[in-house]
């Protein structure tokens, strides 16, 4: 289920399952063959990272790693 929900979103989240009070939003960089060359992320402490400021976090890595995967000449695997 979660991965169907990353693959919605664009970003996959970890809402302190990791470490308590710390998020992090990620979303995969695709390389030419379509595998994952790498990930960007961005985390922060859970007070300030807001489930407002998640959606905007996750825009925000999504359209970078896009980007990235544009300079990388990558594309994301056939499905």
């Amino acid at each position: 289920d979660e991965i169907a929900r990353i693959r919605e979103r664009g970003f996959a989240l970890d809402g302190e399952e990791f470490v308590l009070g710390l998020r992090c939003v990620a979303a995969v960089v695709w390389g030419p063959q379509g595998e994952a060359a790498c990930a960007i992320s961005v985390s922060g402490l859970a007070a300030r990272l807001t489930p407002e400021k998640v959606a905007e976090t996750g825009a925000e890595v999504t359209r970078l790693a896009d980007e990235l995967t544009g300079v990388l000449g990558g594309h994301p695997p056939a499905r």
